[in-house]
């Protein structure tokens, strides 16, 4: 696995998400490849390397290889217009962002996955959700 599989894997889960609170019939996750990339809409969200893969000092246990741990960090950021329900399509995704995001644990490749909320951020129309995830994956598995 390589760390664009990695960010792959992310954006493929937080796609993956059917919301609960709808804003509108179209609505729905969509990942944009980079911040200047988004059109404003709910539940747009772009996936950002934070900081350059390095090597990790877990000790994996891989059945018939020698394990080559590595650990990125990604920031996460997803988008909502400003309006009446804000709020509570942001409550309400946050749960499923972050049972999308801890199900990355499942995938063979991936170790393991530390995700932690980190601010949100207001502006004049929008408010961005921001979660930062620490993703150790094993590089030599393909």
């Amino acid at each position: 696995m390589r760390a664009r599989d990695v960010r792959a894997k992310i954006a493929e889960s937080l796609e993956a998400i059917v919301p609960d609170t709808i804003a509108s019939a179209s609505d729905k996750f969509v990942h944009a490849s980079a911040i200047h990339d988004i059109v404003l809409r709910d539940r747009t969200f772009v996936i950002e390397r934070a900081a350059p893969q390095e090597p990790s000092t877990a000790l994996l246990a891989t059945i018939g290889s020698s394990p080559d741990p590595y650990i990125i960090r990604f920031v996460v950021q997803v988008f909502y217009v400003l309006g009446d329900s804000t709020q509570d399509r942001m409550l309400d995704d946050g749960d499923l962002v972050l049972d999308a995001l801890r199900g990355l644990a499942n995938e063979p490749q991936i170790r393991t996955i530390e995700i932690s909320g980190s601010s949100d951020i207001d502006d004049a129309n929008s408010v961005v959700a921001v979660w930062d995830v620490a993703v150790t994956y094993d590089r030599r598995q393909a």
